[in-house]
This record gives C-alpha cells, sequence and structure tokens, in this order.
C-alpha cells in the first residue's frame, strides 16, 4: 500500500536524495538543499507532498501555490515509487487538496512544446500552454523564451473526474484515509 503525508522539512532529506539522484542520473542540474529548506521554511504556500511504502519515501512533489494556482515545482520517485506510479498518485492528491482551498488550477510548469513532457501534459491533464515568465520563487525571474507553461485550465473537480476516474477509486479504497 502506499500512504501520502503532507510534509515540511522533516521528509525533505529523504526527497531531496530522491531528487538529487534522480538528476545526476539524467545528467541535469539541481537546486541545493537549502533552497528547498528555504522555501518550505518561508511560509504555507509552499508544501511538499510525500509518498511512503513501508515507512520509506518513495516520491515527493513541491508545490506552491498563488492566488488560485498551484504550482507544481518540483517532483520526483525512486525506482520502487516509479514502479507504483506513486507520481500520478501525489498529483491526484494534490488536486484533491487543493481543490478543498479554492485552487481552480494547477501549472504544470514548463516545457519545451513538442517534447515528451508537453505532449504527456496535453494528453493526460488536457492541459493548455500558456506564454508566462517564470520566477524561481526565491525572487530571480527570468524569461522563458522556447518555454512554455502547460497549466491546466479547467475546474479541478472536472480534472480529477476526467483524468483520475479509475486510479482515484483505486487509491481510495486501498490506501486508507489520507488527507
Amino acid at each position: 500500500n502506499i500512504f501520502l503525508r503532507l510534509s515540511n522539512c522533516g521528509d525533505l532529506f529523504d526527497f531531496y536524495k530522491i531528487y538529487r539522484d534522480r538528476m545526476t542520473e539524467k545528467r541535469l542540474s539541481y537546486a541545493p538543499l537549502e533552497y528547498f529548506k528555504e522555501l518550505l521554511d518561508r511560509d504555507e504556500r509552499y508544501q511538499l507532498f510525500v509518498a511512503l511504502i513501508d515507512n520509506k519515501v518513495v516520491a515527493g512533489s513541491l508545490f506552491g501555490v498563488l492566488n488560485e494556482t498551484a504550482f507544481y515545482l518540483y517532483n520526483s520517485a525512486n525506482t520502487r515509487g516509479f514502479k507504483v506510479n506513486a507520481n500520478h498518485y501525489l498529483l491526484w492528491k494534490a488536486v484533491c487538496y487543493y481543490n478543498k482551498f479554492g485552487v481552480t488550477q494547477i501549472d504544470l510548469g514548463e516545457s519545451v512544446e513538442g517534447s515528451g513532457t508537453y505532449n504527456f501534459k496535453k494528453t493526460h491533464f488536457n492541459a493548455k500552454p500558456i506564454e508566462q515568465e517564470y520566477s524561481d520563487f526565491i525572487g530571480n525571474s527570468h524569461p522563458s523564451e522556447q518555454l512554455h507553461s502547460c497549466s491546466v485550465k479547467v475546474r479541478m473537480k472536472y480534472l480529477a473526474a476526467r483524468v483520475f476516474p479509475e486510479s482515484a477509486k483505486k487509491f481510495i479504497s486501498s490506501s486508507g484515509r489520507i488527507l
């Protein structure tokens, strides 16, 4: 069984190890641990959702919220997390959680148009691309020239019902009381 915990810095190191290892495996640069700690310490707009199996973190997603939009900032899973689709589980639980608080859309982040990630967002989430400038949420803005946000522009309840109907039934019945 997979379980969820809405966390703060308590699970940050376990998430960070997974994130760092995944980025290293993909030969990509990654933010230092202190960056994530600063985000989570800053205020309650930043939240870390972690998926656990046998009480061990197998995946994590870091979100930030501004007005009626939740930003899918960082996400990673280890091999065990990938095998059970923990990333999808975390996104589904975030949709449910944020819907309770009036969030109407989730910005799934930057993607190069036509890339696998871009197409995944459009195909599986009916995401709509929008041009926008991003900030790293610490204060350094940068123009996104060839990058697009694939922001979900549908009501959260609609998204949950259309995208995750079978997953929702499975997770609700198998994972107990989550949030």
